[in-house]
């Protein structure tokens, strides 16, 4: 004994002119809208992630290209340098000077990570709102 489902909404519309098939027809088109709207979002950031990945490959070797030629600097700096200093004193002082450039880099970057948003700012602004109206109620 085979059991089959029993269905009250009848899956086929042979006519559309009755109430019952306009709204399976309504149900259907807005089915095929989600589904349009979710594939353009799926092309949409497939596109974007292509744009990003291109864009994080070329800052990577520009910032290669960029390391060597800071390298070739600081040791033309070093170089440089030897005319008036001995050797370690100059590569020293060259060395000196990278570190403290690396530390200010670093201190502008901790100071932008910890800086709240402008969206946390937001955030406070209304909760601060919020709890002045209930408080006044």
């Amino acid at each position: 004994m085979s059991a089959t489902p029993i269905s009250r909404v009848p899956t086929d519309v042979d006519e559309p002119d009755t109430l019952w098939g306009a709204a399976i027809e309504v149900v259907h088109a807005g089915q095929q809208l989600l589904l349009d709207r979710v594939d353009l979002l799926q092309a949409e950031l497939t596109a974007d992630a292509q744009k990003i990945g291109i864009a994080a490959a070329m800052m990577a070797s520009a910032g290669a290209v960029v390391l060597l030629g800071w390298s070739i600097l600081s040791v033309a700096l070093g170089v440089l340098l030897t005319r008036w200093l001995p050797l370690d004193a100059s590569l020293g002082i060259a060395g000196a000077a990278n570190l403290l450039l690396g530390v200010l880099a670093g201190g502008l970057g901790y100071r932008q990570i910890k800086a709240p948003s402008k969206l946390d700012k937001a955030t406070v602004d209304v909760g601060a709102e919020l709890e002045s109206e209930v408080s006044d109620a």
